[in-house]
């Protein structure tokens, strides 16, 4: 599951920022891909806030969107920094799990639905992020696209 990056992996100096193409039609991805080669970037972060569409339902994956991402970054020449996609649970997460919501200083558990909506002691949640961590990794540690990961 482990690879050595050569010097020709890892770019001298990374240029780029957070890409989520999650949010955007297939075809759009295309144009965004071209602009960044445009542009010169080499380096995205991808899938920072992608679990729910990684993980639709507990312990179901769907991985044929970033395999298309990340296979269409790397034909293009840029590297990913592929993020682990826990810093956003999904609804069904919250709603199953109600208890790994955060609690205020006054006792007030928020609702799900905004970045880290999480309490990150939480068991549910640690073990849940470990298992889409894990089926992550497990796909995508050898995509010649991936030299980091966030």
């Amino acid at each position: 599951m482990s690879r050595r990056l050569s010097d020709d992996d890892v770019p001298a100096f990374g240029f780029g920022g957070d890409y989520n193409p999650e949010q955007w039609d297939e075809s759009v991805w295309i144009e965004d891909v071209a602009l960044m080669v445009e542009a010169g970037v080499n380096l995205v972060s991808v899938g920072i806030f992608s679990w729910a569409l990684l993980e639709p339902s507990e312990g179901e994956y769907e991985f044929g969107w970033l395999d298309s991402v990340l296979d269409l970054l790397h034909s293009s020449g840029i590297r990913v920094d592929l993020a682990n996609a826990s810093a956003s649970p999904p609804p069904w997460f919250s709603h199953r799990y109600p208890q790994s919501l955060p609690v205020t200083a006054s006792g007030v558990r928020l609702g799900y639905g905004s970045r880290q909506a999480f309490c990150g002691s939480s068991p549910d949640y640690r073990r849940a992020a470990a298992a889409l961590t894990t089926a992550i990794v497990e796909r995508y540690a050898s995509h010649p696209a991936v030299i980091m990961w966030h």
